[in-house]
């Protein structure tokens, strides 16, 4: 199965659609590993400035199953409605290589979904001549502080709905002023890493593991279903 990023999409802008046949409506959402079904699509009344529609884009920051130079990089995947219907789609400037996953278009892209600045910009041109433009509401992700850094995959999902990230040494190793970066952008600061850290939304720094002191552990926020973590320190 593919790990699934939702993109939380704030702004969106397209021409007119009087009579368009192509689904225009992108949901805002969580982060999730299970994605609703689609809806049957709504064209909003106002072409600008909407913001919450009934239909999803997904963005997924690595695939498994792509080869060569597509493999364990970015993808935007649409439902099967959209197939047929999408001539190409860019993701911050780079126009997506047009792939196909259990008949749902997909568009693959050359990096890592983490190596795109926030907010992203995704640009979708139809079959009929139309674009529609979309654009996220996450920020940058702040420079590294400190000249180290240490990524790592989830290694489960437990705990009140959480990733967990087991990384290589306790925490005090890594010093202070730790910054842990998610690969949805998400970024927290550890002032401490030999002190436990934990944040109101369920993300969690323990210094050592239950299962091996000598190593951390980072446990993601709560309902977000996230694959990497980079620790820089």
């Amino acid at each position: 199965m593919l790990a699934r990023i939702l993109l939380t999409l704030l702004f969106i802008s397209f021409p007119v659609l009087a009579g368009a046949s192509l689904e225009t409506c992108i949901r805002s959402c969580l982060d999730d590993v299970t994605p609703t079904t689609p809806t049957t699509p709504t064209v909003p009344t106002t072409p600008t400035g909407a913001k919450v529609f009934p239909d999803q884009i997904i963005f997924e920051a690595s695939s498994n199953v792509a080869t060569g130079a597509y493999a364990g990089k970015a993808l935007i995947l649409f439902p099967a409605s959209w197939n047929g219907k999408i001539l190409s789609v860019g993701l911050n400037g780079e126009t997506g290589f047009r792939d196909e996953y259990k008949g749902q278009p997909v568009f693959r892209y050359t990096k890592e979904g983490s190596a795109y600045p926030r907010p992203l910009k995704i640009v979708i041109t139809a079959t009929d001549g139309q674009v529609y433009t979309a654009t996220s509401g996450a920020v940058s992700p702040v420079a590294p502080t400190g000249k180290h850094t240490e990524s790592v995959g989830t290694s489960g999902w437990a705990n009140n709905n959480r990733d967990h990230f087991r990384i290589s040494k306790s925490g005090a190793s890594y010093g202070k002023n730790i910054i842990l970066e998610f690969s949805n952008g998400m970024k927290y600061t550890v002032p401490d890493g030999s002190v436990r850290k934990e944040w109101a939304d369920g993300t969690l720094w323990k210094p050592k593991s239950d299962n091996d002191p000598n190593k951390a552990v980072v446990l993601g926020p709560r309902n977000y279903h996230i694959t990497v973590l980079t620790v820089r320190y």
